[in-house]
């Protein structure tokens, strides 16, 4: 059954996001959507990290940065590895891996991350973001939760 419950929490934020971003490309090309008052839903490709942080037109930039995360993408891998052996919980490693995973789908099929939900209220703007960044910061704050659940035992 933990195989199973461990599949989901990988496939399902994986399929969700791969996905939504089909659907941005065919129906967000030339145009956006007002959801509400607050959200929005437009096309832009990400070719730097999270929030477009090191976003550059720069080719040597872009493989500086792919070559970077694949490099992240391997050590998450073997933390997984370890939390396995170790039979803690996967959920938050799984969480990252699938959303790190579908994102650098993105970065070697088009010219960048695909990203297109737009949040704002009033003035103040988030960056846009996809369905796999949604999953990495669950991921990340289901291992904070972890670690300070954990260093209380």
């Amino acid at each position: 059954m933990k195989f199973w419950s461990n599949a989901v929490v990988f496939i399902l934020p994986l399929i969700l996001d791969r996905i939504t971003k089909l659907w941005a490309l065919h129906n967000l090309q030339h145009t956006s959507i007002d959801v509400n008052e607050y959200v929005r839903f437009e096309l832009l490709f990400n070719r730097g990290i999270s929030w477009g942080m090191f976003n550059s037109t720069s080719s040597v930039g872009f493989i500086v940065i792919n070559l970077l995360i694949v490099a992240a993408i391997c050590l998450v891998c073997w933390f997984t590895y370890i939390f396995a052996q170790k039979e803690k919980s996967l959920v938050g490693l799984l969480l990252i891996l699938s959303g790190a995973l579908s994102n650098g789908i993105d970065r070697f099929m088009y010219p960048g991350v695909i990203d297109f939900i737009a949040v704002h209220y009033y003035n103040w703007f988030w960056p846009t973001f996809n369905i796999a960044d949604v999953a990495i910061e669950f991921g990340a704050v289901w291992l904070i939760i972890q670690g300070f659940y954990t260093s209380w035992e």
